[in-house]
């Protein structure tokens, strides 16, 4: 809106005006007033010795200074103070305070902290403080260089900090605690990330996530797309009582891994294929290991590709593998297998033999029996 830029055009050229004047030399040199008025800074009850005046309450019909305000302060466009501030300052632009800070500050465009600042800001654009919060910031964007608390918003920018981060896009470079949102992005984390899509650098704790991306990671992490510097990267060629043969692999960390396939039935008339993603674990045993896994899909035929009626193949796998040379494995174990088939689709996949379980008929039929998995991995 015009009117709303050009009361921040305003209240921008009257804080930089403030910032002409000097700051006292000492604590002492303060002039004690319990009240304040001022409608710019100069034209007030304090004249030109505001940055040295002290108040408990100060009211500005436009904007207005303080050396240091110990109490309420409100402001149609901004509140600027010298020193620092203690109490509540509301404004309809901007607060301002060179030093420390604390209380309870909102304004509708900003609040900026020359130093540090305890307790809570609200803005509607922004909150700044350059060297450490402690408390509670919520804006659109919220920027401080430490952290002790909370950051709500639709950004969080933080060098480091100890406490929650919530938001559409959180920074940090160094942060422990907890970091919410669409994307989470730290350098050095500890704790906890939960979001479609994490990125630490070293890492020590839980991800959660669709995508989960990290350079080092003390923990585990949990999603579609596990990319981990020193966990689980592997490819797997296998085959399996189905008579698929098998491309799939591994993504994860030390532990707990997504696992992908997708299989093909080469040999029978009609071709089919297989596709599956699922969820495991991996237990390290020296030169042998442990991984157990459970797998959803479905199988169509080649020439299907309508989304319409199918069915759900799944499979339970419990295997052991032996790492016969180094980054090559062979993995074999049993597996329980299931198919829930609409409309009677794919209930006549092969089970090699072996004797199923058949549950319902009709539209939503459904088979259980035993099988096998045999893979070679590619570490």
């Amino acid at each position: 809106m015009p009117g709303s830029r050009s009361a921040i055009t305003v209240a921008l050229l009257m804080v930089c005006a403030v910032g002409l004047y000097p700051l006292p030399a000492a604590a002492e040199q303060y002039t004690k007033r319990p009240f304040s008025f001022a409608i710019v800074p100069g034209l007030s009850t304090n004249g030109f010795d505001a940055a040295r005046t002290r108040a408990h309450f100060s009211f500005n019909l436009f904007g207005g200074e303080l050396g240091r305000l110990e109490g309420v302060e409100l402001a149609s466009l901004f509140n600027f103070e010298h020193d620092r501030a203690l109490g509540y300052q509301g404004a309809g632009c901007l607060n301002i305070v060179l030093g420390d800070a604390g209380g309870v500050q909102t304004a509708g465009v900003g609040n900026i902290i020359g130093h540090n600042y305890y307790a809570a800001q609200f803005a509607g654009t922004f909150n700044f403080v350059r060297c450490t919060l402690n408390g509670f910031q919520a804006a659109t964007v919220n920027i401080a260089d430490r952290v002790h608390g909370m950051q709500v918003g639709v950004a969080n920018i933080a060098a480091s900090g100890l406490g929650m981060q919530m938001s559409v896009a959180n920074l940090a470079l160094g942060f422990g605690g907890v970091q919410l949102g669409v994307a989470n992005i730290a350098g050095r984390f500890e704790g906890f990330q939960q979001g479609v899509v994490n990125i630490a650098g070293r890492a020590k704790g839980f991800q959660l996530g669709v995508v989960n991306i990290a350079d080092n990671l003390d923990g585990e992490a949990l999603g579609i797309v596990n990319i981990i510097g020193n966990g689980m990267h592997c490819l797997a060629f296998g085959y399996n009582e189905l008579g698929f043969v098998e491309i799939g692999g591994k993504l994860g960390g030390r532990s707990l891994y997504s696992v992908y396939a997708l299989g093909l039935e080469p040999w029978a008339g009609n071709q089919r294929w297989l596709a599956q993603l699922g969820l495991g674990g991996h237990v390290p045993l020296k030169s042998f290991f442990i991984d157990y896994d459970i797998l959803a899909g479905s199988v169509r035929d080649m020439d299907d590709w309508d989304p319409g009626p199918q069915n759900v193949v799944g499979r339970l796998r419990v295997c052991g593998g032996w790492r016969f040379v180094p980054g090559l494995a062979i993995c074999f174990g049993p597996t329980l297998n299931w198919t829930i088939a609409q409309y009677g689709l794919g209930l006549d996949l092969p089970t090699a033999g072996v004797p199923y379980i058949a549950i319902g008929s009709g539209t939503n039929a459904a088979r259980i029996w035993p099988g096998f998995s045999l893979s070679l991995q590619v570490f």
